[in-house]
């Protein structure tokens, strides 16, 4: 595949950006496009993004890069061989039963759900929740937020078909049809760390069943005949479900490897280990108070974050 194309959309809490990559995972520089939007804030904790934004900003971003890519003398003549999606982690869309967004973008910096993840604290207790999922029982995660809605906004809640991470709903508008990765679902707060399935007690608990979530697969998908034929080099190339964007973090930088950690600062930071190793029989998926997700269905992502990093910096630069 020396003449081969990859297409990477990243799908952030403050905006979407998209390039095209050689065969030897160089980014074409020329072909990187991003696009911003608003993150809705407000004093009791609200941080929204509106489904509309990210959706244009994905299209957007892709008009841009391809728009690049054929003009460039270093464009590779041959199709995408395939396309890479990564997007913030635990954020949280509802959809009716056509698949359209009934709710905003409930993002991870959402903490209007602080109660409700209290209450999982005491009941059954953020230790058990922990050991199954690898999540603390925290307003970051889905299972704080279903019960918030459910309790605040019931008629809402009841007409929502499917619960979704933003990601998953771009690639359903793109490509017909979406499931989760085993690194988005691990991100939600529901999924059990050592099945590998949906946590039936705790989907009982927030007032759902596995059938309001997306299978959970890393199969790939492709992109619809109506956007085909806006961008014919797509044709053909899998559309690969979403990776949190702390896994890409460690893909993208190599640290792969037993031993070695990747450092990420953004909007928050992280600190994050991938192992191999299938996850012990007993006892909890990771030391309290860090985290384990998925990179895939053979290997994990171990690590701890903090909130603010980037405005740190940007504060530290600025003075």
């Amino acid at each position: 595949m020396k003449s081969a194309a990859f297409l990477a959309i990243d799908i952030g809490t403050s905006s979407t950006r998209s390039a095209i990559y050689d065969a030897k995972g160089q980014r074409l520089l020329e072909t990187t496009a991003q696009i911003t939007y608003p993150l809705l804030t407000s004093a009791d904790g609200r941080a929204e993004l509106h489904p509309a934004d990210l959706q244009r900003a994905v299209a957007q971003t892709l008009e841009k890069t391809f728009a690049a890519w054929r003009k460039s003398k270093s464009r590779v003549r041959e199709k995408i061989a395939a396309v890479g999606v990564s997007c913030f982690w635990h954020s949280l869309l509802g959809l009716d039963a056509r698949g359209r967004p009934i709710t905003p973008v409930y993002t991870w910096a959402d903490s209007r759900c602080r109660a409700e993840a209290a209450a999982l604290r005491k009941n059954p207790g953020e230790a058990p929740l922990h050991t199954r999922t690898g999540c603390m029982a925290r307003a970051s995660f889905w299972p704080a937020k279903l019960l918030w809605l459910m309790k605040t906004q019931p008629v809402l809640f009841r007409r929502v078909a499917r619960w979704v991470s933003p990601a998953e709903w771009i690639q359903e508008t793109w490509c017909g049809a979406a499931n989760v990765s085993h690194a988005m679902a691990s991100g939600t707060g529901l999924l059990d760390g050592r099945t590998l399935r949906w946590h039936a007690p705790l989907l009982k608990r927030c007032g759902i069943d596995a059938t309001k979530l997306n299978p959970i697969s890393d199969a790939s998908g492709k992109i619809s005949a109506a956007h085909a034929r806006k961008f014919p080099e797509l044709v053909g190339a899998p559309w690969f479900p979403a990776i949190g964007d702390g896994v890409a973090s460690n893909l993208g930088s190599g640290a792969t490897r037993p031993g070695v950690a990747a450092i990420n600062v953004g909007t928050s930071a992280a600190l994050r280990v991938v192992l191999a190793a299938k996850p012990p029989a007993k006892g909890a998926l990771a030391p309290f108070g860090l985290f384990c997700y998925r990179v895939d269905d053979r290997r994990r992502l171990l690590g701890g974050a903090v909130s603010n990093a980037g405005n740190l910096r940007a504060w530290r630069c600025a003075n």
